[in-house]
This record gives C-alpha cells, structure tokens and sequence, in this order.
C-alpha cells in the first residue's frame, strides 16, 4: 500500500469517528467552553448545561485565585473575602454538581478553567488579585444575563439572578478597596 494511500484511510477514518461520535452523542457539540466573547450560544437544550458546566469551572478558577489571597496577602479585608467566597463558592460548586445531575443525568467532572497566577507577594498583589477579580465577576454576570435571557429551565435562572445580585454588590465593594487603596479607577 502506498503511504498516499494509507494517509488518506487514516484522515477518512479520523473524520468519519469524529462524525460518528457526534451523531451518538451530539451534545459534545454543544458543550463548548463558556466565555464573555460569545456568551453562552444558542439557546438550545443544552443551554443551561453550558452554563451550569461554565459557572462550575468560575468557581475554580475563583478559588485557585483566593488560594493566592490566602498565602500571599496581609489584608484582613482580602483574607475575610477570601474565607467568605471559598465557602460559598464550594457550596456552589456542590449544587452545581448536583443540578447538571438531575437535569441531564451527568457527572462528569469539571476539571478544565483558567487558573491565574496573580505573582508574587509584592507592594502590587492585592491589586493585581482586584483587577482579576473585577473581571472574573464582570465575566459571571454578563454570562448570568445571557442565560436569564435564553433559558426556560427555573434552577438555573435563579442561580444566574442569584449571581447577578452578589457579584453586582461584590464589584461595587472592589472597586472601593482599588480605588482607597491604589488610587485606581
């Protein structure tokens, strides 16, 4: 057989294993990473599997920046965030977890998210960790408001709405700290 030959079995097979994998399972297709770029997509049956998947890995990535906080900052007012945000985001993740459960039956693990290094322990840490976060919270709620606006299903709405209102009164509070702190708007 010759090597043209055998390299085209080898791309037919590849794109038709792909095809056949999304026709057994479609809702891999639907699964993409959730991001403010383009929201949640449509609005389709695997809307609040997106987002539910998406806010799952929100939270880890919240809590890989607060265990930054937890080692490397010396404010009260960062650390008692920090213990406030760890707890509730690890609750969160838990009735996430058992939402995507009893809506579509999955378990799977949630193991991809960004994870930031906010940097050593410097004079410019604890704004760093506040700029990250003012986006990290900015990202949540925009994607919240896309799913109030594209989802039928009443858990997830409330935990966007939910969202919504603590992230809201969260960024005011972080922008005052930056803002006392640093001098930053």
């Amino acid at each position: 057989m010759s090597k043209y030959l055998a390299g085209s079995l080898i791309i037919v097979a590849f794109i038709i294993g792909v095809a056949f994998g999304y026709y057994l399972t479609p809702e891999y297709a639907n699964l993409k990473s959730v991001s403010s770029h383009d929201g949640l997509g449509k609005a389709d049956k695997y809307i609040d599997l997106r987002f539910i998947n998406g806010m799952i890995a929100h939270h880890k990535a919240a809590l890989y920046m607060l265990d930054q906080v937890k080692a490397k900052s010396n404010r009260k007012e960062l650390q008692d965030l920090a213990d406030f945000i760890i707890a509730l985001d690890t609750q969160g993740i838990s009735d996430l977890y058992a939402m995507k459960k009893e809506k579509y039956g999955d378990e799977r693990e949630i193991n991809k998210y960004g994870k930031m290094n906010l940097g050593p322990a410097d004079d410019k840490f604890d704004l760093r960790f506040l700029n990250a976060m003012i986006v990290h919270h900015e990202e949540a709620i925009s994607v919240s408001k896309d799913l109030m606006a594209k989802s039928h299903y009443s858990k997830s709405i409330e935990t966007a709405d939910a969202a919504i209102k603590l992230l809201s009164d969260n960024l005011i509070t972080l922008k005052e700290w930056r803002l006392n702190w640093y001098n930053v708007k």
